[in-house]
């Protein structure tokens, strides 16, 4: 046979151009010097590609010339034919009956080759968008034909969708499978670049601009910096030597939140007391969706150190938990009960109180954003154990005559131990004396040592015009508190002239309910 291309141009045809197609003639009877003999043709092809190799049957019959269509660009196809004749007029009938077939057949003839010519790529299929992380996400698609041109890179590109309506009612892309395409060998995602440093210069105008986010040779790639929340639209297409194929379908995914991240460290434990501890702890990464809000869990574990003392009613009323450091299959027969806290965003920092000494507790802590609650951070452990009393503030001075200061208090937290009284210390201070700061040195006078139950103490028959230091401390078996901060006091001498100009005095601003200021000489 004789194949002769359907067009005389032997360059790349157009993207949108008919499928390669060659016209196969084939010798008369005549011309092969059989008269007119009735001939059947039988036309066979074989192709060679560089991902396909396969031999078939085109044609059987009388004609002399097949058109063949749809073949393959950059394919190699070589074509033979084989006749079988009856020479007429017809055999005898003894004739017939002395052959097993009336038809002869030829030898395969020498076979013809025709070689399309190679393409730019075919559109690439198979996109898919799976979710890395918050703004991140990984894109597979399935490899392009190449056209008979070796694949050299595949070109990503990736827009916002234009409109909130679009991000809206986008669909989403399906997760990338299990089974996603293993990048090429030699293709390391090496162009992949973060969304907000796509390749300069390669970027469409419009609402919807197209960047580039990716260009190699593998048939995966990983999208960094893309904000959480926003549709955007992916495609790719493939370049070989031949030119650049088409783009792929789009393939739109709307970026989602994605829960904190769990908080690096243990909580912090501070100012701990027999009844109290807070809790302080790190800020932990958000995955680019803002925290909302802390909770905090307390786990009771009863304590060896009970012994022979009840456990306390929180414990006796709760379910069997286990700790949070244990899974449950772990946690044996331990008898405790779990309590949350909520924590606003900003505060990071929680006061536990309740506490019994002779009780251990667990603390964790995790962060909530709108994508959900995080991680638990690891376990900080906590056994409140009596101590010497702690102030929670100074001593308030007043004074109702000459020479008299009424010094009052508020209870000391007794720290697991009874308080068992106070120590108020007085001092004059001496203006000569100070430290290396200026401040004024304290040097006790007099020391009052208070019984427990007392909240207040008056003294008298302190000297005019001069000021007085107190400071405060509270005592309890295990020892004494630190000394309260100093207050002080000045003593006036009373002056008998002293009149007050009522006609002077004026309303002043309203101070509350059913209060006032006066405002007079």
């Amino acid at each position: 046979p004789i194949a002769t291309p359907r067009s005389a141009s032997a360059g790349p045809r157009p993207l949108n151009s008919p499928p390669p197609s060659g016209k196969l003639l084939m010798r008369s009877p005549s011309e092969l010097g059989m008269g007119d003999a009735v001939v059947n043709y039988t036309l066979e092809m074989e192709q060679r590609s560089s991902n396909r190799h396969e031999t078939k049957v085109l044609y059987e019959g009388d004609k002399m010339q097949y058109l063949v269509c749809g073949l393959a660009p950059g394919a190699s196809y070589s074509f033979r034919v084989k006749l079988q004749a009856r020479v007429t007029p017809l055999p005898t009938a003894r004739t017939l009956a002395s052959l097993d077939d009336p038809w002869c057949s030829s030898k395969w003839s020498p076979s013809a080759m025709f070689v399309t010519p190679a393409t730019a790529p075919a559109k690439c299929y198979g996109m898919v968008v799976s979710t890395k992380g918050p703004g991140d996400v990984t894109l597979a698609w399935d490899a392009c034909v190449n056209n008979g041109s070796p694949l050299e890179a595949y070109t990503v590109q990736a827009a916002e969708c234009s409109g909130s309506a679009a991000a809206a009612s986008a669909p989403v892309a399906a997760a990338t499978p299990a089974s996603a395409p293993a990048p090429a060998p030699g293709g390391a995602n090496k162009g992949a670049v973060p969304w907000s440093g796509a390749v300069p210069g390669v970027v469409v105008g419009g609402e919807d601009a197209w960047k580039e986010v990716y260009s190699g040779e593998a048939q995966t790639s990983a999208v960094s910096g893309l904000n959480v929340g926003v549709c955007y639209k992916f495609r790719v297409c493939a370049r070989n030597a031949m030119g650049t194929g088409v783009w792929g379908d789009e393939v739109v995914f709307t970026t989602r939140a994605v829960a904190p991240e769990a908080p690096p460290s243990p909580p912090q434990l501070l100012n701990c007391l027999a009844t109290s501890v807070d809790l302080s702890w790190e800020v932990p990464q958000d995955n680019a969706s803002g925290i909302s809000s802390y909770t905090v869990q307390m786990q009771v574990v009863a304590s060896s150190e009970l012994g022979g003392l009840n456990p306390s009613p929180l414990v006796q009323s709760s379910p069997v938990l286990a700790p949070m450091g244990l899974p449950p299959t772990q946690s044996g027969a331990i008898d405790g009960s779990t309590r949350l806290f909520a924590v606003d965003a900003g505060t990071r920092l929680c006061t536990v109180g309740d506490l019994i000494v002779g009780l251990r507790y667990l603390f964790r802590v995790r962060a909530a954003n709108e994508a959900g609650a995080g991680g638990w951070s690891a376990d900080a452990e906590y056994s409140p154990k009596p101590g010497v009393p702690v102030l929670r503030s100074p001593p308030e001075l007043s004074s109702a005559e000459v020479g008299h200061v009424c010094v009052e208090w508020e209870a000391a937290d007794s720290n697991g131990m009874e308080i068992e009284g106070y120590h108020l210390e007085m001092a004059e201070p001496d203006m000569q004396k100070q430290d290396a700061r200026g401040a004024e040195k304290f040097e006790a006078v007099a020391l009052h040592t208070i019984e427990k139950s007392a909240k207040f103490l008056h003294i008298k028959n302190l000297a005019n015009d001069k000021r007085y230091l107190f400071r405060l401390r509270a005592t309890n078996a295990i020892g004494a508190s630190e000394w309260s901060d100093v207050v002080s006091i000045d003593i006036l001498r009373l002056d008998t002239d002293a009149t007050i100009d009522f006609a002077e005095i004026e309303m002043g601003e309203v101070i509350g309910e059913g209060g006032f200021s006066v405002v007079y000489k």
